[in-house]
């Protein structure tokens, strides 16, 4: 009798303990979660602000080059946006692939092959000039009663 009751309080302090570690582990991945949402949230909430659009994969794509910088993520987004505006791409929405050739260059590599707008990276540094289609480019409105630019 006492053996057994003494299994029962092994088994339930077992199920006490994996459930407790089932917690534990769910906490730390939901915070993780947590995180990387807002991160996203506040990577599309500054690329609206721009007046441009990120495809899901190219808003991925930002997000991961930015939590390589753990210190300044703010700092490297702000360089990641002024790169796209320099780069001037003229689609109001940015797909994977026209933000992995800035994400490129940033980085270093040899991106001449995938930069979005067609011309080399060397023609594009010496150019002084942008010309920028005004019906390509999405149009701000302001409301006063939010204070935001949508």
């Amino acid at each position: 009798s006492n053996s057994k009751e003494n299994l029962k309080y092994q088994k339930r302090e077992g199920l006490r303990r994996r459930g407790q570690l089932y917690a534990e582990k769910f906490k730390s991945s939901k915070n993780q979660a947590e995180m990387g949402s807002q991160t996203l949230k506040n990577v599309q909430k500054k690329f609206k602000l721009r007046g441009l659009a990120l495809t899901m994969d190219a808003l991925k794509a930002v997000v991961n080059f930015i939590n390589d910088f753990t210190d300044a993520e703010d700092e490297a987004l702000e360089l990641v946006m002024d790169e796209i505006d320099r780069a001037s791409l003229q689609a109001p929405v940015l797909d994977k692939e026209s933000v992995e050739g800035v994400l490129n260059l940033l980085a270093g590599t040899n991106a001449e092959n995938n930069y979005a707008a067609g011309a080399s990276i060397t023609a594009y540094n010496q150019s002084g000039l942008r010309i920028i289609d005004v019906f390509l480019v999405s149009k701000f409105c302001y409301d006063p009663i939010r204070k935001m630019f949508y």
